[in-house]
C-alpha cells in the first residue's frame, strides 16, 4: 500500500472524491449513487460502506445467513425492531432499505466509537456491548475489522488509481 500512496504523490494524480459510477460493482448505478449520497450526507466514507457490503453479502442483495442477518449489510433481525420503530416500515431484503439501515447503524455507531474505524467495525459486526466487553479487554481491532479495512484500502488505493490513470490515458489518447 505505502508505494502506492507514493507513486500517487510522485505522479500528482489527484484522486477525487466525488460520485462516479463503478462497473466493477455489482449494484445498479442508482444503488450506487444512493449509497454514496448517503453515506457522504452523514461522514461515513462511501467506500468503507461499499467493502462493508462486499465482505457481509458479496453484493447478494437477497442474502439472509444463517444467524439471522439480511441483505447487503446483514443486518441481524435483533436490530429490525428498533429500526422500523423509529424509521417504520423497512424491507431489510430491498436493498434501499437495506443499506439505509447500514448506515444509519454505522453512524450511530461512528458517534459512539470516535475516529476509531476498527472500533467502529467491530462494533457492527459483534453489538455494541460485545465490542465494549473486547475494548476493555485491550482487543482493537479483529478479523473482522482487519478484513474490511484491508479490503478498504486495496478498494480506495488500486481501484481509484486504475480508474484516475484510465482517465489520463485516454486524455493522452493511450
Amino acid at each position: 500500500m505505502n508505494l502506492l500512496i507514493i507513486l500517487l504523490l510522485i505522479t500528482g494524480i489527484n484522486v477525487d472524491n466525488s460520485f462516479s459510477y463503478n462497473e466493477n460493482i455489482p449494484l445498479e448505478a442508482e444503488l450506487q449513487k444512493y449509497i454514496y449520497d448517503m453515506s457522504t450526507s452523514l461522514g461515513i466514507d462511501y467506500d468503507l460502506v461499499l467493502t462493508i457490503i462486499e465482505v457481509e453479502s458479496g453484493f447478494d442483495e437477497k442474502i439472509v445467513s444463517k444467524t439471522g442477518d439480511y441483505g447487503l449489510m446483514q443486518i441481524n433481525k435483533m436490530n429490525h425492531g428498533w429500526l422500523n420503530a423509529k424509521f417504520g416500515g423497512l424491507d431489510f431484503l430491498y436493498s434501499y432499505d437495506n443499506v439505509f439501515a447500514g448506515i444509519i447503524m454505522l453512524n450511530q455507531l461512528k458517534k459512539e466509537c470516535g475516529d476509531d474505524v476498527h472500533k467502529m467495525l467491530t462494533a457492527y459486526n459483534k453489538g455494541l456491548s460485545t465490542a465494549n466487553k473486547l475494548w476493555a479487554k485491550g482487543v482493537r481491532k479483529t478479523d473482522y475489522s482487519k478484513k474490511v479495512m484491508s479490503k478498504f484500502y486495496k478498494r480506495v488505493m488500486v481501484d481509484k488509481l486504475k480508474m484516475r490513470l484510465k482517465k489520463e490515458f485516454k486524455k493522452c489518447g493511450i
